[in-house]
């Protein structure tokens, strides 16, 4: 990844400060699990001083953390003076390892963390690490994510989640980056991301960070990258905030057939997916004699948007078009819906007009289980499995719908109209 920070030795000499004035008292580094879940823990580790050159050598705890003190090299460890960790595992005859660099510093004791290889795997395991996000959401209850992913490989995404102490500062890794899990091997220069998120009903708050690898020498990277501010490796939470919004049309209520001159009140019902209120604009047109258009606050769930009444006079086959426009709505295919109406010729008799004058209305489409009828009285009644679970002969009205909530179908005995879908909701 791209090193967006002057080295602590040129933070030292522009100070006035000398790198071999001040003794490192410890640095620590944890080595994680292998994809297949080779623990890192009571690995071999190695600390390799670059110059003058020394190793010092131990093993990690059941933890799989190790710490180096500075009098484990000869001379001490100094501050600004670099260090390669080195773990190697054998196991069932196979090679585990990883490694990371690392420059000791006088802030921040621990190195970026690494996951061991699986050898068996063509692509490596490769460590994300940020070292520390400042919260100033003030959102505690919920949990905090951190996800990870490359550009390529869209659809393989990596979720780590951030310690939920509920102080300002959180210091974690994102180690949960592990390419093994990928389809395709890093490359240099590849686009790589961090996501970190909260999420409390329909509103997240995120930050998002994006870079790019610079090389692969050391299968860890270290994230250094903050909100544009140089100097610093802390990353501040949130920087952005969206809300989940999807309001969407499910059904335009018209009559099939009316006489020409019938007055009829276009409605459409809605369900808002959210949950919280949202307000739409929704628009209504039939052919092109009719428009009207309103904005309405909708509930989570669903609801009627009534429209004005309009006189239908003009006889034959129309198009009723109903729409919704809502500023960031995640689904806008579910935002447009249309139906034919077909308006009879008064006075013509039955057997000489193009469709029949008798009509099966059945509201409303969306009920706790009473439904009220209206032109023929004869229907049957299936379920979603296509399953006929009743038939009403001579129905005064007035139907129960008796069976569980879901989606049932009213089909009316003449077969030439068509049947109607209702949603029994839950009580």
């Amino acid at each position: 990844m791209k090193k967006l920070l002057p080295t602590l030795a040129t933070i030292l000499l522009v100070l006035g400060l000398s790198t071999k004035e001040a003794n490192a008292q410890q640095v620590r580094w944890h080595v994680h699990n292998s994809h297949n879940e080779i623990p890192g823990a009571n690995c071999p580790v190695s600390a390799i001083r670059i110059s003058p050159p020394d190793t010092a050598y131990r093993t990690t705890n059941a933890n799989g953390r190790v710490t180096f003190f500075s009098n484990d090299f000869t001379p001490n460890l100094q501050i600004g003076e670099n260090l390669i960790f080195e773990a190697k595992k054998d196991t069932n005859s196979l090679e585990y390892k990883t490694k990371t660099n690392w420059q000791v510093r006088n802030d921040r004791i621990d190195a970026p963390e690494g996951c061991l290889d699986n050898p068996l795997k063509q692509v490596q395991a490769h460590t994300l690490n940020i070292w520390s996000v400042i919260d100033t959401s003030n959102w505690t209850g919920e949990t905090f994510y951190a996800l990870a992913g490359l550009d390529k490989n869209a659809s393989q995404i990596c979720t780590s989640f951030v310690d939920p102490n509920p102080s300002l500062t959180h210091a974690y890794d994102v180690y949960d980056m592990n390419l093994e899990n990928q389809d395709s091997t890093f490359t240099q220069g590849d686009s790589v991301w961090i996501k970190l998120l909260k999420t409390k009903n329909d509103t997240t708050l995120y930050t998002l960070i994006p870079f790019e690898i610079d090389t692969l020498e050391y299968i860890n990277s270290q994230l250094i990258r903050s909100n544009g501010n140089s100097g610093s490796d802390t990353v501040l939470f949130p920087q952005n905030i969206s809300v989940f919004k999807d309001v969407g049309l499910e059904e335009i209520l018209l009559p099939d057939t009316v006489d020409s001159g019938t007055v009829v009140t276009p409605k459409v019902i809605t369900r808002n997916y959210g949950t919280i209120n949202q307000d739409p604009n929704f628009y209504c047109k039939i052919n092109e004699f009719y428009q009207d258009s309103l904005q309405q606050i909708v509930s989570p769930g669903y609801d009627t948007i009534h429209f004005s009444p309009c006189t239908l006079n003009s006889v034959g086959n129309f198009v009723t078009s109903c729409s919704l426009a809502l500023d960031g709505d995640v689904n806008p295919e579910n935002d447009t819906l249309s139906k034919i109406i077909y308006v009879n010729p008064t006075g013509i008799n039955e057997n000489k007009q193009e469709k029949p004058k008798q009509s099966f209305q059945a509201y409303p489409t969306i009920t706790n289980g009473n439904v009220k009828i209206y032109g023929t009285n004869t229907f049957s009644v299936y379920n979603s499995a296509g399953q006929r679970i009743d038939k009403e002969e001579n129905n005064s009205g007035n139907y129960f719908i008796n069976g569980p909530a879901g989606v049932y179908f009213l089909k009316p005995e003449d077969s030439k109209l068509p049947a109607k879908k209702i949603i029994k909701k839950r009580r």
